[in-house]
């Protein structure tokens, strides 16, 4: 986990932002530019040859918010602190891959604490929160059916990184409440048709 990004990855996002940007923002206003890190991706081993239905095809167990610089230096994002262990790898959950539990989770949560934005303050809070969670070392992290990468990920973040926690939150009101539930909801919605072209 440095704390840079190489000059053609920070090129890219720069460059993504400036294609997605509102009217009337200059470009140099876009640095820092917000992103989220993931330090750590695992790929699933396959068996004989094939993958799983059941798992997923990659596991990303820490998402860190961040803004990097011109010169690729990252430091925490002061709008979102403290990192995360994605919700779906926390019991209770329908995902076969778990790190502990939602409870375990909160408990740490309620107790780390940023201390400043620096990058280096940021992955140490980081390793705390999956150390402490997983019961191992973050940079040995052993998962089942998993290898660990050697390279993480970071991308830009915008508003539409919500839009697929707001689509999985559908998907639960159809299974559970029927289609009765999202039509009341999608009529009493101002952009309707947005909902059921999806988006």
């Amino acid at each position: 986990m440095a704390g840079t990004v190489g000059s053609g990855a920070t090129r890219s996002l720069y460059d993504r932002a400036r294609n997605e940007k509102r009217s009337g923002i200059d470009d140099e206003q876009l640095w820092p530019l917000s992103v989220l890190v993931c330090p750590y991706i695992y790929a699933l081993r396959p068996e004989h040859g094939h993958g799983s239905r059941k798992l997923p095809s990659r596991v990303v167990p820490l998402v860190l918010s961040a803004r990097v610089h011109k010169d690729g230096r990252l430091e925490a994002d002061g709008n979102c602190p403290l990192p995360l262990i994605p919700r779906d790898y926390l019991e209770p959950s329908a995902c076969d891959v778990v790190l502990g539990t939602i409870e375990e989770a909160d408990t740490i949560y309620a107790t780390l604490e940023p201390q400043g934005q620096s990058w280096s303050a940021l992955r140490a809070c980081a390793q705390e929160l999956l150390s402490r969670v997983t019961g191992q070392d973050p940079d040995t992290l052993v998962l089942e059916r998993y290898e660990k990468l050697s390279y993480g990920k970071c991308m830009l973040q915008k508003m539409g990184s919500a839009v697929m926690y707001i689509e999985e939150l559908l998907d639960v009101m159809l299974e559970e409440n029927g289609r009765t539930r999202f039509s009341h909801l999608s009529r009493r919605a101002g952009d309707a048709a947005a909902l059921r072209t999806g988006f």
